[in-house]
């Protein structure tokens, strides 16, 4: 038999969240007459088991033991199913999976399309809309106060919640007044399709002549389109004199409803209105009861019914949520009570009938009677069952054993009595164990009987029963009726054969039971062995009956025999035998035995063969002979070179040759021819011949030829190649196993640092004539020249070594690539930008190198990280590197920005000194020129001849602008010098000499002037400046500015300023050699007598603070009178040369004094 194969049927499924189930097949092929299961296992996954999917692949029986349930295919059985299934959560996810693997083969192999992945697809819902039922809603004020409800509609896909707003846009109606809306909110669960929202209506006993309304808009808060009817108006009409109040009640006594086990649905209940239908009603909606679960089989949201002016109808509605199970019809029971301005009617109960949507599907038999046989082994017996009706859900029946007169757990065992329908199968079977017990019993029966486990109806075929036929069993009868056998001077044996026949795949046994005869047991016969044992496939059976010799003479004797206590089988017509035994004639001389030949050969041949020795007997071959063939002299060793085992050589009567064998084993050893001397011993009834001795030669077995396949092995590998290989050839016999040892036995190469040799033996397989041996090179990184390894053959087995025992491998030394600098000259400017020196790698490339950079002399100073004045570059990389395949690379030499020296052009002399993988090549040094750069010193003045402050009841600040203009590459300070004015030092202002400083780039700084406050009232006054540089600074023409100081009158105090951005967005590009400043501008506006002062505050962005920029002031201070002022952010240089895209800072003004913030 071909054991089958199983494997899915994909390597990818993949079903919709809202599909219920999926299914995965399994396919079987190759020999398909046996039954075979195999283990489903979950290995992994995205979804979540239990709540993205349901897989169960067991039960627990009443001690809550675990069995599983493999997934099983019955005889012929070539494709199968098992069902996953799914759960529709109904949220927003991307597809998750859950892996499979096939484990615990039974009776089958895996394929390698073992494992499969089941996709789950996420099927988004889409948005419902949502909007008001009516334009117009109506309502009458009363007595007392009263609900308006403002019902809303959703439509569109309702497995989802919604919440939307009720916005109130205008009306005549005033809140809290005419009416109050405490909740504008409206909530929509899953299945919902309306809701309502109450608007209370206040009495106010007063006589209104007009309507008054309210209007609203709908607006969504979650998950909801607003529809067309978006907006409606609830009519507010005076209450007026009661007349009679209209009669409501329920349009029919029942309703009815059908589940939908995909999505919610909706009844619909009428009510209806009659009478006097010019004013507003509402009536109360009880739940009394019913056999159905509120917030489980249905939802109820609608408490109050209400009927609009001249309404005459009205619909509330029950919700039931989509719902899989098998269940009966289920009720809801409701009564009206009366709300406002309503009699209840006569029809004031109801009952809605909630219908399962699912029909329930048929189980029965497929057939009333199962049959089967034993086997001699245990077989099962499959009992099939079919599903007809709905199949798109989950039964589940029990076979129950109702009697028979088969014995549970003897002649049948029943482990599952439980069969699962999973959604969309038709048919399943139950598995029934029949053991084989050897007996025969006749033919014996189950009887079962369906009942319903779950969601099952039983239908007409609801009992069957399975039959066990009795196993085939054999006949044993005699050959013959009649067996004969003389006496013949030695012991003789009668030979009774039983034939066995019909069904012989097991074994049978039979006794041989005496049941008279003329012969005496023990004297006459010897009955050795009573009981005969046929194994399986035996069709005839020999026993042996001794006859021992006696000398005497007498009449033939006999001996009689009856076949009797039978194991598997029945006993044939041919039930007696009888054995004759006739005496001996008169004894004569004992024949003649001799070896056939002198000499016998054998070659070995790689397994043990045996040598066939021909013995002769001549004269009188009547009777039975029997001689010992020993073994003792020769060259050849017993139990070693030859096996002896059975030593004793049987002549039968009329047999006038046999055969004897001797054993010869392969030991594998080269050893040249040996020899057994062999010679004869009589054991009974034979005299010895002339040739009673011979000679048995065993040839050696020819064994194969290994030698290296050449002298030297050298071009196959290099330094960089990882692996070297030598090559071995076998000639001659190849039709057994060799196997040979390689010695290291000298060389320069030094093992376990240029080369690892991890085995040194080599073998060759029956047949092969050529192997490798092979060893790894390490590869150093080292100029050493080509290395050698000496190799010699020994230690071999089968095997005789060649003329060519020797070898040796060259390990030819890996080619270094070559590094030099691109050019002799590199050149830069003093303005802070960067020498980029090149340097060139050629020759093998497919390894890292480095090329160690050392500065040899030259005129320019280096910085060594001090800052130092008179420094000149900066060099931080004194290594260059390259990766594997890397053919050029660069380093940068950083030149200091302008240093205020006129120096002329200075240089720097580099030299490459050695390095790793490398050879320096002829352009090992370069010099970098540094070009001197000529600096204009900049022009500083006041940005206005006058500014202006206000004195405030505490100190505050005049901000004094100055600007830069030329060139700004470098540093700047002036000084503010008091060259006069009417204001007091140290009573109107604090008296020192402010500075100003300009950094690098910076074209306008401020200076600020303390003012003090002194209660008193006066004149303006004021301050006279006038510039003077302290360094690097020419003077402009507005040198000179005066700072007028206003009065402070408290009764006349405005509001304070407001300060903001003067634009939304500022932009500034990285220089890859200079710090940039990026200026963000604030304008302040209304009262500016005072000095503001705001907060920049970091609130996000992309760029990273103190690496991407540095935002050193974060305060922007006005003065009195000053309308706009600038905070600079520094933008370093970006020595590295990084693409890094656009980043951002994102900034939050904060006011910290006397300002308002946009």
């Amino acid at each position: 038999m071909n054991t089958p194969t199983i494997k899915f049927s994909h390597p990818t499924y993949s079903v919709a969240e809202n599909s219920n189930a999926a299914y995965l097949t399994f396919t079987r092929t190759g020999d398909l007459n046996t039954d075979s299961s195999v283990t489903l296992n979950i290995t992994g996954g995205s979804a979540t088991r239990d709540s993205d999917y349901f897989y169960y692949n067991g039960w627990y029986d009443g001690d809550m033991v675990f069995y599983e349930q493999p997934v099983y295919f019955g005889w012929g059985q070539a494709q199968t199913t098992v069902g996953i299934n799914i759960a529709s959560d109904w949220e927003l996810e991307d597809t998750e999976d859950v892996t499979f693997e096939l484990t615990n083969p039974y009776n089958v192999n895996l394929d390698s399309q073992s494992t499969a992945t089941l996709e789950i697809i996420d099927v988004p819902p889409n948005t419902p809309t949502v909007e008001f039922s009516h334009a117009t809603y109506s309502i009458s004020e009363n007595t007392g106060a009263v609900q308006a409800l403002v019902t809303l509609n959703r439509s569109g896909d309702l497995n989802q919640t919604s919440e939307v707003q009720l916005n109130l846009t205008g009306g005549s109606a005033t809140q809290d007044v005419d009416y109050t809306l405490s909740s504008t909110t409206a909530y929509f669960d899953y299945g919902q399709s309306q809701t309502t929202v109450p608007v209370q209506i206040l009495p106010d006993a007063e006589v209104e002549s007009l309507v008054e309304d309210i209007n609203l808009e709908l607006a969504s808060l979650s998950n909801a389109n607003i529809g067309s009817q978006s907006a409606a108006v609830v009519q507010i009409s005076d209450s007026s004199p009661a007349s009679g109040s209209p009669t409501v009640e329920f349009s029919h006594a029942t309703y009815s409803v059908t589940e939908n086990n995909q999505s919610s649905v909706q009844t619909a209940i009428t009510l209806t209105r009659t009478g006097d239908l010019s004013a507003y009603s509402d009536v109360q909606i009880n739940i009394t009861g019913g056999s159905a679960s509120q917030d489980i089989d249905y939802y109820w949201n609608y408490p109050t019914a209400s009927f609009n002016p001249g309404e005459a109808q009205t619909t509330v509605y029950v919700d039931v949520p989509g719902w899989d199970e098998v269940e009966p019809t289920e009720n809801i029971t409701f009564e009206l009570s009366p709300g406002t301005n309503a009699t209840i009617g006569s029809q004031s109960n109801a009952t809605v009938e909630i219908l399962d949507n699912t029909i329930t599907p048929t189980v029965e038999f497929a057939q009333p009677t199962y049959s089967i046989s034993e086997y001699g082994a245990t077989v099962q017996a499959i009992i099939t069952l079919n599903r007809t009706g709905d199949l798109n859900q989950y039964s589940e029946v029990q076979l129950n054993v109702t009697g028979g007169s088969a014995t549970q757990d003897s002649d049948y065992y029943l482990y599952s009595p439980t069969a699962y329908f999973y959604p969309g199968e038709g048919q399943t079977n139950v598995y029934i164990d029949i053991p084989w017990n050897g007996e025969l019993e006749g033919t014996e029966d189950i009887t079962f009987e369906l009942v319903s486990n779950s969601n099952a109806n039983i239908g007409n075929q609801s009992s069957a029963a399975l039959e066990i036929l009795d196993a085939p069993v054999p006949s044993v009868e005699f050959s013959q009726a009649t067996y004969s056998v003389s006496e013949n001077g030695v012991p003789a044996r009668a030979e009774i054969t039983l034939n066995r026949t019909g069904d012989v795949m097991n074994a049978t046994e039979v006794q041989l039971n005496i049941t008279g005869g003329s012969a005496t047991q023990d004297a006459d016969y010897i009955l050795f062995k009573p009981t005969v044992i046929f194994n399986p496939w035996e069709e005839s059976k020999t026993i042996s009956l001794g006859i021992p010799w006696d000398s005497e003479t007498e009449a033939t004797e006999d001996v009689s025999f009856e076949i009797t206590g039978v194991s598997n089988a029945t006993i044939g017509t041919q039930n007696t035998a009888n054995v004759e035994i006739a005496d001996s004639p008169p004894p004569t001389e004992s024949p003649t035995v001799e070896f056939a030949h002198a000499d016998y050969t054998i070659s070995e041949n790689g397994t043990t063969v045996q040598a066939l020795v021909t013995l002769n007997r001549t004269g009188d071959l009547s009777n039975y002979s029997e001689v010992i063939v020993n073994g003792g002299g020769g060259s050849a060793t017993q139990d070693s070179d030859y096996y002896l085992n059975s030593p004793t050589a049987y002549f039968y009567p009329g047999e006038a040759s046999t055969t004897f064998y001797v054993d010869i084993p392969w030991d594998g050893q080269v050893e040249g021819n040996e020899a057994i001397n062999l010679n004869l011993t009589n054991l009974s009834n034979a005299m010895i011949g002339s040739q009673s001795t011979a000679n048995l030669t065993i040839i050696d077995a020819p064994v194969p030829t290994v030698e290296f396949s050449a002298p030297s092995f050298s071009a196959s590998a290099s330094e960089n190649s990882y692996n070297g290989s030598v090559t071995l050839t076998r000639t001659g016999d190849l039709n057994n196993y060799s196997e040979v040892q390689l010695n290291v036995t000298g060389g320069s190469a030094s093992q376990d640092t240029d080369y690892y040799f991890w085995s040194p033996t080599a073998s060759f397989y029956p047949g092969q004539s050529q192997t490798q041996v092979g060893f790894g090179i390490n590869w150093d990184a080292e100029v050493e020249g080509s290395e050698d390894i000496n190799f010699e053959l020994a230690g071999v087995s089968n095997a005789v070594i060649g003329t060519e025992s020797t070898a040796t491998f060259n390990i030819l030394d890996a080619a270094q690539p070559t590094i030099e600098f691109s050019q002799p000259t590199y050149t830069t400017s003093e303005n802070g930008s960067s020498a980029i020196l090149t340097l060139n790698r050629t020759g093998d490339l497919s390894q890292s190198s480095e090329a160690y950079i050392s500065i040899t002399g030259g005129t320019a100073t280096q910085d060594s990280g001090t800052a130092n004045p008179d420094s000149d570059y900066y060099f931080w990389y004194p290594t260059a590197s390259f990766g594997p395949g890397q053919a050029q690379t660069t380093i940068s030499v950083d030149s200091i920005s302008w240093d205020t020296q006129v120096e002329g052009t200075e240089n720097i002399s580099f030299e490459l000194t050695g390095g790793y993988n490398a050879t320096i090549g002829s352009q090992n040094t370069t010099n970098v020129d540094i070009l001197d750069v000529a600096h204009t010193t900049p022009t500083i003045e006041f940005s206005q001849p006058t500014y202006s402050i206000s004195e405030n009841t505490g100190a505050v600040q005049a901000a004094i602008t100055l600007t830069r203009t030329g060139d700004l590459n470098s540093e700047s300070e002036v000084q503010l010098n008091v060259v006069g004015g009417s204001a007091t030092a140290d009573t109107d202002y604090v008296a020192y000499y402010p500075t100003g400083y300009f950094g690098w780039g910076q074209s306008q700084t401020t200076v600020y002037v303390d003012i003090l406050a002194d209660t008193e009232v006066e004149t303006a006054e004021d301050i006279n400046f006038e510039l003077a540089s302290l360094s690097n600074a020419n003077i402009g023409n507005q040198n000179t500015a005066t700072l007028q100081i206003n009065d402070f009158d408290a009764a006349n105090a405005a509001l304070p300023p407001t300060v903001a951005f003067t634009q939304s967005t500022y932009a500034v590009t990285e220089d890859h050699n200079n710090w940039t400043q990026a200026l963000l501008t604030l304008n302040r506006t209304g009262d500016l007598s005072q000095p503001s002062e705001v907060q920049l505050n970091v609130t996000g962005g992309s760029a990273t603070q103190d690496s991407d920029y540095y935002s050193w002031y974060p305060t922007a201070y006005f003065g009195s009178g000053q309308a706009q002022t600038t905070v600079n952010v520094d933008i370093p240089n970006d020595y590295y040369g990084e693409v890094e895209g656009t980043e951002d800072v994102l900034f939050d003004l904060v006011s910290i004094r006397s300002v308002e913030c946009q």
